[in-house]
């Protein structure tokens, strides 16, 4: 096999899209913690760009439902490689969580925050068990969305049939839940509308496996104009990024845009640089700790009364020290000797093999 079949079979720009739905992330948090009225102040949020940023959550559902089905797919009906996709489901989540969340619960103590760590709070955090309270690390209630994916998916490799019948009372419920209809507990997370873009992420693989014209990178282009479009109008407050109808436009425009970039990388059209890879490659580090240290910027940026009168500095150094101090990589030059670096390493270790095809 010749280096540029084997380049293409890595799907460097899958990895590139989570590093900047990520960074995006990043962005949103570090305006929010900068509003708090010990910083800048609510006024001058209100006015910040980056408003849009939680979005990037949306990408990281769909890319979801993208990597399982594209990986898995060959799993699906065969219940012998059931323990085989719960355990790199598992150690992918669930040890880096754990990690970080061990220095939240720390500083909780530390701090006498008991209220914080109640044993039902506790246990649900650990699990990543549906909850009214977010987990202790807060980014983590993406995660419980995660976990009931893999569990339906898990279904369908049991059985097709089983897996075909979880899939479809899962989208009723979702259904059910935009037409009005009202449930609460378990049944409301069940119902979430971001469920949808689990869908649209397997929609999304199943096109890129016929990889249907090379004209695909149109779908790529329409996808980012149509994802900007909403970012937008949530910045201008012309539209809330809670409303469904986000849900759905940002599912279908991140299914063009990972449908698009991936048949245009496997076709040799583009190529993704190595940064990019490597960024996308501690995309989950820099999710899971970016607000602790985005958190220690701030305190130590407005020590200096200056930073006061300069809201727009303080952000960028707030969120660029959120990315920089959480990105890290096996092959960093500068790890040695630099803690941050090094623990963001082994961070990274659970999210940072390339995505590749199936053989």
């Amino acid at each position: 096999m010749g280096e540029r079949q084997r380049h293409n079979e890595r799907l460097e720009g899958v990895q590139f899209g989570r590093g900047i739905a990520a960074c995006l992330v990043v962005l949103y948090h570090a305006g929010r913690m900068l509003a708090l009225p010990q910083y800048v102040g609510h006024e001058w949020a209100a006015k910040s760009l980056f408003a849009f940023g939680n979005i990037g959550v949306d990408f990281f559902f769909v890319l979801s439902g993208f990597i399982i089905l594209y990986v898995h797919e060959r799993d699906v009906g065969r219940p012998e490689r059931l323990g085989h996709y719960l355990w790199r489901r598992v150690t992918r989540i669930y040890p880096v969580y754990w990690v970080v969340t061990a220095f939240i619960v720390a500083l909780a103590v530390l701090k006498k925050d008991w209220a914080l760590l109640t044993l039902q709070h506790v246990l649900s955090s650990i699990f990543l068990f549906p909850s009214d309270r977010n987990p202790i690390l807060d980014v983590g209630w993406t995660l419980t969305h995660e976990v009931l994916f893999y569990l339906i998916f898990a279904g369908a490799i049991l059985s097709r049939r089983l897996g075909m019948l979880l899939g479809l009372a899962w989208l009723a419920s979702v259904i059910a839940g935009l037409v009005g209809f009202t449930a609460s507990g378990l049944l409301r997370f069940v119902a979430d509308p971001y469920h949808l873009e689990f869908g649209f992420g397997m929609l999304a693989a199943l096109a890129t496996r016929r990889r249907q014209g090379a004209h695909a990178w149109l779908a790529a282009v329409a996808g980012v104009a149509l994802f900007a479009a909403v970012a937008a109008l949530i910045d201008l407050r012309r539209l809330d990024s809670a409303d469904a109808v986000c849900r759905i436009a940002l599912g279908f425009a991140s299914a063009l845009i990972l449908y698009g970039v991936s048949v245009s990388e496997q076709l040799g059209q583009i190529r993704i640089p190595r940064w990019a890879s490597y960024l996308g490659a501690a995309s989950y580090s820099i999710y899971l700790v970016h607000t602790i240290f985005v958190g220690f910027a701030a305190r130590a940026i407005f020590k200096l009364p200056a930073m006061h009168e300069l809201p727009n500095v303080a952000f960028a150094i707030a969120a660029g020290t959120g990315i920089a101090a959480a990105e890290g990589g096996p092959a960093s030059p500068g790890m040695a000797g630099r803690p941050a670096r090094a623990c963001a390493w082994w961070l990274s270790l659970a999210d940072s093999g390339p995505i590749r095809c199936p053989t």
